[in-house]
């Protein structure tokens, strides 16, 4: 059973480019590592996952929610768009270090 899928997910902070074009899978019973260098966008992946970080770009489905990043004012969301957020932050965990 598919649990997130993100596609083309991109985050840029003016000119630094963050996430260019994630994609990825997660399946129930996956176990997934983000390594990385200091910097290189892994806790902002997370942070967009939960929209704690508005995308730029991509979409992301949590067991079903789909949100087109690039089509919805995730800036000023609608009530609908809020209530997806809201929906998709109950399902999912983060731990941070």
């Amino acid at each position: 059973m598919k649990i997130l899928e993100l596609n083309k997910l991109e985050k840029s902070f003016g000119d630094n480019n963050v996430l260019q074009g994630i994609d990825l899978l997660a399946n129930q019973g996956d176990v997934i590592s983000i390594i990385g260098s200091s910097g290189s966008g892994k806790s902002t992946l997370l942070r967009c996952i939960n929209f704690l970080e508005t995308p730029d770009s991509g979409t992301i489905n949590v067991l079903g929610e789909i949100i087109n990043c690039q089509k919805e004012n995730l800036e000023s969301p609608n009530k609908d768009i809020q209530s997806k957020i809201t929906s998709i932050r109950k399902k999912l965990g983060m731990v941070f270090q």
